[in-house]
């Protein structure tokens, strides 16, 4: 029912005072017999939004009425479109808005995520020919931790076959990379070769690694937030809304005044 009636209905738009539903019907009729004139409110004030909804008794006097040029009320210039238009509109500026804040959050993430991730010359140690994809960030952390290590960039490679470590200092990462060379230490079953990533080289490859963790960790987010989005909301006023003060199926209830024309 909501869809026919959203058939027959035109959104006008541009009023600059407020008037009343009697005055809209009585100026509009003229276009085609109104069954309703809908005025949006604004709901945290009350107060007349400067825009309405007309529902017609047929739908092409609404179609006829929708595309016509220069509408006036009271020497006013006004905006007319069909219902289904502006509700189009309507969602299209939202979903717009909302790739505008994922965008806005990720590089909040990112930035986020660098502060205090400088890099910092001596203290990443570059560790190749690790074993296995069973082999987790974790476990390498209990392996380096003795160290003061700060964090771990795993896996470097598509092939989790290299990690790097960040040290608090160059003394420690150093004092890692002897000590552990002499102990032989194997990953995965395979022995390992550790070496310090030094120069601008490090730095670029250290702020790039960096970058891509942040950007990987906020699209995860996004969509995390996008699934949860798309799930099915509880009500069909929920599934309906088109705009935050706009819902289509109570319009006459939070949105709208209605004002039912007598019929003749």
């Amino acid at each position: 029912m909501s869809n026919e009636i959203d058939s027959r209905s035109v959104y006008v738009g541009g009023f600059t005072n407020n008037p009343s539903e009697d005055s809209i019907a009585a100026e509009f009729s003229q276009y085609g017999d109104i069954n309703n004139v809908r005025k949006r409110m604004d709901k945290k004030t009350g107060e007349f939004k400067g825009s309405l909804f007309l529902e017609f008794k047929l739908q092409s006097k609404a179609k006829k009425f929708a595309a016509l040029k220069n509408v006036k009320y009271n020497d006013v210039d006004l905006t007319v479109q069909s219902k289904t238009d502006f509700i189009e509109g309507a969602n299209q500026k939202l979903r717009e808005a909302g790739e505008k804040k994922h965008i806005e959050v990720a590089k909040s993430n990112i930035q986020s995520a660098l502060k205090g991730l400088e890099y910092s010359e001596g203290t990443l140690v570059h560790v190749k020919d690790i074993g296995g994809e069973k082999v987790t960030t974790s476990f390498l952390s209990t392996i380096f931790k003795e160290f003061h290590s700060e964090f771990i960039l795993y896996p470097y490679n598509s092939n989790h076959s290299e990690a790097v470590i960040r040290f608090a200092t160059p003394a420690a990462s150093k004092q890692a990379v002897d000590t552990l060379k002499t102990r032989n230490l194997t990953i995965g079953g395979n022995k390992v070769t550790l070496g310090l990533l030094e120069g601008e080289k490090a730095k670029s490859l250290y702020e790039k690694m960096i970058a891509d963790k942040a950007q990987l960790a906020s699209a995860r987010k996004r969509r995390a937030n996008k699934k949860r989005a798309s799930k099915p909301k509880n009500s069909e006023d929920d599934k309906q809304n088109a705009t935050g003060d706009l819902k289509r199926k109570n319009e006459t209830k939070d949105d709208e005044h209605p004002k039912k024309k007598s019929k003749t």
